[in-house]
């Protein structure tokens, strides 16, 4: 007896792409936490704009003004969270940046996270070994004015002042991409020293008495 060949319905085709859609932008990018619909929308935030300036303080205690850095040094501005996978795929990235090219670039991470997690957030900075200044804003200062919607979001500000680039979810090539926003030279990373080995100092040898 021949089993019946089950079809799949044309009502349900659409239904299967749409969570397709939805499951491969879940692998690149989360949603940021949004603001209340009645607050007042912020201005429209886009290439070649003033981005509006701000203060916040790190998770070590020191102050930062964007303004700060306009005349002197270009700023990378990561807005991520600590419970979002892509976010937590491209801090290592950012952190790679930062060894290479923190001395011309400042780069700074975001969380708006709630104020409960602040414990999660200085955590999982610790446990990557974090080399760029991380900033913890539950008020959600930050990511409301800049109109950030999804995260991570890179927002790339050159050394006039101005947003040249934004990199919107998680990419394999950030740093590269952040070069070419910049247009830096990649830097090869020197590898980590290892320790050496601590060769144990031999025993002298005692002189034995003469035999008479």
């Amino acid at each position: 007896m021949n089993t019946p060949k089950r079809s799949i319905s044309p009502l349900r085709i659409p239904i299967l792409l749409i969570l397709a859609v939805l499951l491969g932008a879940l692998l690149t990018a989360c949603l940021a936490p949004q603001k209340d619909a009645e607050e007042e929308e912020p201005a429209e935030i886009g290439l070649g704009g003033t981005p509006p300036d701000f203060t916040l303080v790190d998770l070590e205690g020191n102050s930062f003004t964007l303004s700060e850095m306009a005349g002197v040094k270009p700023v990378v501005i990561d807005f991520w969270a600590s419970w979002c996978p892509p976010c937590r795929l491209e801090f290592p990235l950012l952190n790679e940046f930062t060894q290479m090219h923190g001395d011309e670039v400042v780069v700074i991470g975001i969380s708006s996270e709630d104020a409960e997690s602040g414990q999660a957030v200085r955590d999982f900075v610790r446990s990557r070994d974090a080399v760029f200044r991380v900033f913890h804003d539950p008020s959600r200062q930050v990511i409301d004015a800049y109109k950030v919607l999804q995260i991570p979001t890179v927002m790339v500000i050159d050394e006039s002042g101005k947003i040249v680039d934004i990199h919107v979810g998680y990419s394999a090539d950030i740093v590269k991409e952040l070069e070419d926003s910049l247009g830096l030279e990649s830097v090869e990373l020197e590898p980590a020293p290892t320790p050496e080995e601590e060769i144990p100092a031999q025993p002298e040898e005692t002189p034995q008495p003469q035999g008479e």
